[in-house]
């Protein structure tokens, strides 16, 4: 089972979700952040450059409303904020890896109360860290 086929039935599905949610408007970003996340994920299981970057983009995009239109910056979603930085490990890159270890570190920071460098008790982040860290070579205390 599986194939082309059923991922092509879910992007429809994700779309048509998303228009509906955007008032009927096609391939326009709506306001509802689990479709945009959802959306977001499938087009990153499916690969290729276009929707990785469409993806990301998508990523971005929640972040940035998230953080009351600031870019590049932190918001206190942390499905939001751990999404973008694994989607950026994915498409891999030194530029994307330093950015998904700069998220994961501020995460991981701030989890631990403002201790750097400092394990905390979310399973979440120090499960991602420990996969950044294998995957830069960071350190993991």
């Amino acid at each position: 089972m599986g194939g082309m086929g059923n991922l092509k039935v879910a992007q429809d599905i994700f779309t048509r979700l998303r228009s509906q949610a955007a008032g009927g408007q096609a391939n326009i970003p709506c306001d509802d952040r689990e479709v945009e996340l959802a959306l977001g994920r499938h087009l990153q299981v499916m690969g290729n450059m276009d929707n990785m970057k469409t993806a990301l983009d998508i990523f971005t995009r929640l972040r940035t409303r998230a953080a009351g239109g600031q870019e590049n910056t932190p918001c206190e979603d942390m499905e939001i904020e751990l999404t973008l930085s694994r989607h950026l490990q994915i498409m891999g890159g030194m530029d994307n890896l330093k950015a998904a270890l700069d998220i994961y570190t501020q995460l991981r920071t701030r989890a631990a109360g403002g201790l750097a460098d400092t394990p905390c008790d979310d399973k979440n982040i120090e499960l991602a860290w420990a996969d950044i860290s294998r995957s830069w070579g960071a350190r993991t205390t």
